[in-house]
């Protein structure tokens, strides 16, 4: 039973200096921590909500859009009733679907001029200046030269360079590509002139049916009085 006792305790003593060992290693990574705690961060918000420039600029240009295609398609127009033209145009600037086409279409615009652009030569241009200034005890008679008149230490120096590319399309694959680019932002047009006469006739038929049940109820007040 001692003996038992004994060799317990010693097997005690034993752990005891591992796991003193690792909590001493604990301490010493949670001393080694760098850096203060996290706090989340408060930016500074305006006063006043509103798109950023680029938003603004994306939605003003997509606003003209549509007010060009309102323009060439406004068959509302011949009803002469200016409560639906409103009613039209405010439903069209409101409308996401109409946004998302008409970013397309100016995303189209901008494929056919990248495509129609490779056709273009690549002129870049380049220029560089400087000043040189020899040392008088320098090797070579400019020392000389220079102390009798004849020439000088310093001097300037310009250097200018042009270059010029043009990829030649002679299998036409460039030209296809502009093609194709084209045929694309044809048919996204005609998706947002599809989209506008969508939305357009739907305001104008739910406004035909508000106008006919005011007409239905004028004349059933007239019957009853």
């Amino acid at each position: 039973m001692r003996n038992a006792c004994k060799s317990s305790s010693l097997a005690l003593r034993r752990s005891l200096p591992r796991w003193s060992a690792v909590f001493v290693m604990v301490l010493l990574a949670a001393a080694c921590t760098v850096g203060p705690d996290y706090r989340a961060p408060e930016p500074p918000l305006p006063d006043r909500l509103g798109p950023a420039p680029q938003q603004a600029a994306a939605a003003e240009a997509v606003s003209t859009d549509e007010a060009l295609v309102l323009e060439q398609l406004a068959w509302w127009d011949e009803f002469d009733d200016p409560v639906l033209s409103d009613l039209i145009a405010r439903g069209v600037r409101g409308n996401l679907d109409l946004e998302i086409a008409a970013a397309r279409v100016a995303e189209a615009r901008a494929v056919r001029r990248a495509q129609g652009g490779r056709l273009l030569p690549t002129v870049s241009a380049a220029a560089s200046g400087g000043r040189q200034k020899a040392s008088a005890n320098g090797p070579g008679p400019l020392a000389e030269l220079a102390e009798a008149g004849l020439a000088s230490l310093e001097n300037d120096l310009f250097t200018v360079g042009f270059d010029a590319a043009w990829e030649l399309d002679l299998f036409g694959r460039v030209g296809r590509a502009r093609e194709a680019a084209q045929a694309r932002l044809e048919g996204v047009e005609e998706l947002q002139r599809g989209v506008l006469l969508l939305v357009a006739s739907e305001i104008a038929g739910a406004y035909v049916e508000l106008r006919g049940a005011e007409l239905r109820l004028e004349l059933a007040e007239r019957n009853l009085g």
